[in-house]
């Protein structure tokens, strides 16, 4: 069983620290939750929400239905009341205008006069809080836990009393509410990047704040006392790639971070990193573009871009992110890949994964294995660009009687440069002699639902959790379907894929972009054209019920 709840109002209505403390008190009671923040970017004003499934199983994604909805302005009412279930929940400052057609339950609350009764002026959030909480249907003492370290004796006090209050005067309780009692971890995707970066032994990062990419870089400055940890503010991300670059060369695991815009300055860099053949591991969170754009809303249309990006040829390695979950392991793994191919990582996330946050089950660390590919000293005949071998340990500048050379020109095995043209057609062929290497460790698609069913969804990214879902309600109506969920992009695995094609199923391809890079991507490596699509790219996210219904116009044509 699954409940939705959507809170929502205006910047500087504390809906962050709703979200926060509901998912804080939802994991102390062992519910499964999934949260997602939909948000303008702005410091005050506009209309930001943030939307709750909790469940007794875990949660892959929003729903569109609505269970309960929290409204600290009228405009959320407006917007979002025709979501709103039959049996659903409203909760909402007594200034709030109603539809005149409203049927529903409502919890009219006087925030003003409860706010001036605790004395708590700035509470709004605990008033919503309270309401929540008894709506759902859980104990008054949940709100013992209203707890943070950053607040005085004094404003925990005047928080909870606003909250209890609040409880207190809310009536509209939902007349069924799954119950669990389970242990999780619960992160976000940007946390979830970070901690995978710090279990693989990153020793540097650094990047220049960009949303949607910034909570990784925040979360990792938490750790730089208690890890052997360099987190670095560049002033733009041209300083960024190129210190991750210096700190690899030297033998430090390293990584940075943006957005499509960032990504663009670059370039260059990854370039750089391409030819010198220096580990580094890159994040794009992605959003639309282009320029711009829109900062705060979610897209999939860099693949293209992080594919082709940089002048000349070389290997690259692209893995995208299914769930918050996969954002640590596929973390993990980057620096691994990097180390022993010596090529870039790029790792592509999305603003929907990397603000929403989720219960995960905890890490299984054991099965972690850092892969060092760094030579502990060097041999008097090393070669750091050995022609006889594409995969090699390193050395690094500083050891003994050893010159290591790294630089963006062509070069020959040694580093030294060269424009000899036969040198240069020796490295140009063993750096792209490694995507066939790398080609053996991508990992194929996930399938889910039916894999001899006609239609299959063809889905890569953050939309994985969407088709799924999409793919067990339409086998709940007795309809044959399936899904092939990519993670890995580059070098495309096309075992699975392949399949399918030979066995004549029907593939619709599901992206967040407007062309459909994934579908182009395949037809380029397979020649085999994808001819369904069901796309969407207006800055939100897909919803099983977009999905659903797409896909009943498509079979009905």
């Amino acid at each position: 069983m699954r409940i939705n709840i959507l809170i929502g109002g205006s910047a500087g209505h504390g809906i962050n620290t709703i979200d926060q403390f509901l998912t804080r008190l939802l994991t102390k009671k062992g519910f499964h939750f999934h949260s997602y923040k939909d948000y303008m970017s702005r410091i005050r004003g506009g209309t930001n929400f943030t939307q709750v499934t909790l469940s007794d199983l875990p949660v892959k994604c929003h729903d569109d239905a609505l269970d309960v909805i929290v409204a600290l302005t009228s405009e959320i009412i407006q917007t979002y009341y025709p979501q709103l279930n039959e049996k659903g929940l409203i909760i909402c400052d007594a200034e709030v205008v109603l539809p005149e057609s409203c049927t529903h339950q409502v919890t009219r609350l006087n925030f003003k006069e409860i706010l001036k009764q605790t004395g708590n002026p700035k509470g709004y959030s605990m008033v919503a809080l309270g309401a929540i909480v008894k709506a759902i249907g859980l104990e008054e003492s949940t709100l013992n836990h209203l707890v943070d370290k950053r607040w005085s004796e004094e404003i925990i006090d005047a928080n909870t009393k606003t909250a209890r209050l609040a409880y207190e005067a809310t009536h509209s309780v939902l007349s069924s509410v799954p119950k669990t009692n389970e242990d999780h971890l619960v992160m976000s995707g940007n946390q979830a990047v970070a901690l995978g970066a710090l279990a693989a032994g990153v020793g540097f990062y650094s990047a220049y704040p960009m949303a949607p990419s910034t909570g990784v870089m925040s979360y990792l400055t938490q750790y730089e006392t208690r890890y052997p940890l360099v987190v670095e503010q560049a002033e733009d991300e041209i300083s960024a790639i190129n210190s991750v670059i210096g700190a690899a060369s030297n033998g430090l695991r390293s990584m940075t971070s943006t957005s499509g815009g960032g990504f663009a300055l670059m370039v260059e860099g990854l370039g750089f990193a391409a030819v010198a053949e220096v580990p580094v591991v890159m994040l794009d969170v992605q959003r639309p573009g282009p320029a711009t754009g829109m900062a705060t809303r979610t897209e999939q249309s860099d693949l293209n871009f992080v594919l082709n990006a940089s002048q000349g040829e070389f290997p690259r390695i692209i893995l995208s992110f299914n769930s918050i979950e996969d954002a640590f392991y596929k973390t993990f793994r980057a620096f691994n890949l990097a180390d022993k191919y010596r090529v870039p990582v790029i790792l592509l996330s999305d603003q929907y994964l990397a603000d929403s946050t989720s219960t995960v089950r905890e890490p299984d660390l054991k099965s972690l294995k850092i892969e060092s590919y760094l030579l502990k000293e060097a041999s008097e005949d090393y070669r750091h660009h050995d022609l006889g071998a594409l995969v090699q340990q390193r050395a690094v500048p500083g050891m003994t009687g050893q010159v290591v050379m790294n630089d963006s020109h062509e070069h020959d095995e040694h580093g030294s440069v060269t424009e000899s043209a036969s040198n240069r057609v020796a490295m140009n062929d063993r750096r792209m002699a490694k995507l066939k290497e790398i080609a053996k460790e991508m990992e194929e698609p996930r399938v889910v639902g039916n894999p001899e069913a006609k239609d299959i969804f063809v889905c890569w990214g953050a939309t994985a959790g969407v088709v799924e879902t999409a793919v067990e309600a339409l086998t709940e109506q007795g309809k044959p379907i399936g899904a092939l969920i990519f993670g890995d992009l580059y070098p495309l695995p096309v075992v699975k894929l392949t399949r399918l094609i030979e066995r004549g199923a029907r593939l619709i391809n599901v992206e967040g972009n407007h062309q459909g890079q994934l579908r182009q991507l395949i037809a380029r490596e397979l020649t085999h054209p994808i001819h369904h699509s069901i796309l969407k790219y207006d800055g939100r996210q897909f919803s099983p019920g977009y999905i659903l219904k797409a896909y009943e116009e498509m079979i009905q044509k």
